[in-house]
C-alpha cells in the first residue's frame, strides 16, 4: 500500500513539474511576441495593442493576457469544451470567461519565426472585429442571410469553387494584381462577377479583404522577421485560402494609387469590393 502511495505521489509530482516546465516555456514565447510587438505596432494600427493568446494542448486551454507594456500573465486554464482541429490557427470570441476575442493556437504551433508571424495575423482579425468588422456585414446581404451559422458561414459558405472559368480568372487576375495591371484585374474582377451571383461576389470580396488584409500584413512582417512568406496554392480548383493571396495582391495593388489606404479597413472594404 505504501508502495502504491509512494507511485501515485511520484507521478503527481512528475506532472506538477511538466506543468511548470510548460508554463515557463509559454511565457518565454509569449515574451518573443512582446518583442516582435515593439516593430510590429510602428507598422499598423492593428498592432498598436496585443490582444489575448488561448494556447491549445489537446482538449485543455491556457488563456494569457498582455498588459500595456506587453508583460503576459496567465489568467484562465481548463477545457476548450469544444471540438478544434489539430495544428488549429484562428481568431474568434472564447466560448467562456468573457467571450474576447483571442487568436487561438495549438501549442505545436508556437515555436518558430513563421508561428510568430502567423499570431500577428490573427492579431489583425482581433483588430478587425473591435473595430470595424460587424458594420461591414451589416451591409451584406451574404452575412445577414447566413446569421443562422453563427459564423461558421465564413468558412462554409458554397462559394462555387468548381467553376473552372472564375477559379482560372481568379488565379489570373491574382497575377495581374501582383505586376501592378489595374486595367487588367478591373477586366478580369468584372468577368468573375458576371459568373457568380451577387452574395458569392461578396463572399469573394469578404475574403479578400479580412484573411487578405491579415496575408499581406502577416507577409510584411514576416520580411522583417527573416521568416518564409505565407502562400496560396496555385492549383485549380480554388479554395477559400486562394482569396488570401488574392486579397493581398490586390491591396498591395490599391497601394500604389492610394498610399495609405491598407490602414483605413473601412475605406479598404469598399475599393476591394468596388473593384
Amino acid at each position: 500500500m505504501k508502495s502504491l502511495i509512494l507511485i501515485v505521489a511520484i507521478v503527481l509530482m512528475a506532472g506538477c513539474a511538466s506543468n511548470v516546465e510548460k508554463g515557463v516555456v509559454q511565457l518565454e514565447k509569449l515574451s518573443e511576441i512582446t518583442n516582435i510587438w515593439q516593430t510590429a505596432k510602428e507598422m499598423h494600427p492593428a498592432w498598436q495593442s496585443l490582444y489575448p493568446v488561448c494556447l491549445i494542448d489537446g482538449g485543455d486551454y491556457t488563456l494569457y493576457r498582455a498588459d500595456e507594456r506587453g508583460n503576459w500573465q496567465k489568467v484562465d486554464e481548463g477545457d476548450i469544451g469544444m471540438k478544434l482541429p489539430k495544428g488549429v490557427k484562428a481568431a474568434f470570441p472564447l466560448p467562456f470567461g468573457d467571450h474576447e476575442m483571442a487568436c487561438i493556437l495549438d501549442t505545436d504551433c508556437f515555436s518558430t519565426k513563421e508561428d510568430m508571424a502567423i499570431v500577428f495575423h490573427e492579431f489583425v482579425h482581433c483588430y478587425q472585429f473591435a473595430t470595424c468588422e460587424q458594420d461591414i456585414k451589416a451591409t451584406m446581404r451574404v452575412a445577414q442571410q447566413n446569421k443562422h451559422t453563427g459564423g461558421m458561414w465564413e468558412i462554409e459558405y458554397a462559394f462555387p469553387y468548381d467553376n473552372e472559368l472564375v477559379g482560372k480568372t481568379y488565379l489570373l487576375m491574382t497575377d495581374a494584381a501582383k505586376d501592378g495591371n489595374r486595367d487588367e484585374v478591373i477586366r478580369l474582377r468584372k468577368t468573375i462577377r458576371e459568373n457568380v451571383s451577387e452574395q458569392d461576389w461578396e463572399y469573394l470580396c469578404w475574403q479578400e479583404f479580412k484573411e487578405g488584409t491579415a496575408r499581406f500584413l502577416q507577409n510584411e512582417l514576416s520580411e522583417r522577421l527573416d521568416a518564409k512568406p505565407a502562400l496560396s496554392s496555385r492549383l485549380l480548383p480554388i479554395n477559400r485560402v486562394s482569396f488570401y493571396e488574392g486579397g493581398e495582391m490586390v491591396i498591395r495593388l490599391l497601394m500604389q494609387d492610394d498610399p495609405g489606404v491598407e490602414k483605413d479597413f473601412p475605406e479598404l472594404w469598399n475599393k476591394i469590393y468596388g473593384l
